[in-house]
């Protein structure tokens, strides 16, 4: 088993990794969503039918999985606004 590959022996229908939560994401960034989690050392697996799949074990993991699929399926314009917001906001 290749651990760099989303395809992975865990990645089938009848295995642990079909009961993790599903994203529901576009083929195209579901594979820019899928390398962030793992460089954030969170397991995600890529499924036949389009599904990523990510093992959402801990809140800070919850967070980084909603954080990287809003940086990467927001437009340009929302993330203008939140980094604005970020800038505004006193320490």
């Amino acid at each position: 088993m290749n651990p760099t590959s989303p395809f992975t022996a865990e990645a089938t229908a009848d295995s642990d990794a079909s009961r993790l939560p599903a994203i529901a994401i576009s083929r195209g960034d579901r594979w820019q969503v899928y390398h962030r989690l793992r460089d954030l050392d969170i397991p995600a697996y890529c499924f036949p039918d389009g599904m990523l799949r990510a093992d959402v074990s801990t809140p800070l993991a919850a967070l980084q999985v909603r954080s990287v699929i809003y940086q990467i399926t927001a437009s340009r314009k929302d993330l203008v606004e939140l980094l604005d917001r970020c800038w505004r906001v006193k320490g």
